[in-house]
């Protein structure tokens, strides 16, 4: 194939096709994931039953109206909605996720973290929600060295706050 003929595959789509050391790849990196983490009361006790759901966020404008005015001031607001795990605490307080191995999982955007046993377990805790930002990442297991990058682990330890009265 000449160079102007080569050169005219990457209009054709083909351009996300690789040449590396004599062999043709095609594809996109991947990861393998887990979650874990510890729950606890803000003296550091361990609570049960604390529901732990990975969240993956989505954005949405939302604009406010000024009374009496016709303009509208644009604020950018972040949604959390659920993803396919929910995971509980157990009575140290801790959570693991299965492993997850498909190409189309990246790690989530947050964990929401929400005790929904009221006084039970301990007493009653505010809902919370742990960013991947917040989350240490570790490599469990190494990739190999072509498009699978390994196995990592995202894991936190949070103190939840104990509800008020009245709130």
């Amino acid at each position: 194939m000449d160079r102007v003929a080569y050169e005219g595959v990457g209009v054709l789509g083909f351009g996300t096709l690789s040449v590396m050391n004599g062999c043709m790849e095609y594809g996109c990196p991947t990861r393998d994931f887990s979650y874990s983490g510890r729950v606890t009361t803000e003296a550091g006790e361990p609570i049960e039953g604390v529901r732990a759901v990975i969240a993956y966020k989505e954005r949405r404008e939302v604009r406010d109206t000024i009374a009496g005015n016709d303009t509208a001031e644009v604020k950018e607001c972040e949604y959390y909605w659920q993803g396919k795990d929910t995971m509980w605490s157990d009575d140290a307080g801790r959570f693991r996720s299965e492993v997850y191995k498909e190409p189309v999982m990246y790690p989530v955007d947050a964990i929401l973290l929400e005790d929904v046993d009221g006084e039970a377990n301990g007493g009653s805790f505010e809902s919370d929600t742990v960013r991947l930002s917040d989350m240490q990442e570790t490599k469990v297991k190494r990739g190999d060295g072509r498009w699978y990058e390994g196995e990592f682990e995202y894991s936190f330890e949070r103190r939840l706050r104990e509800k008020r009265d009245g709130e």
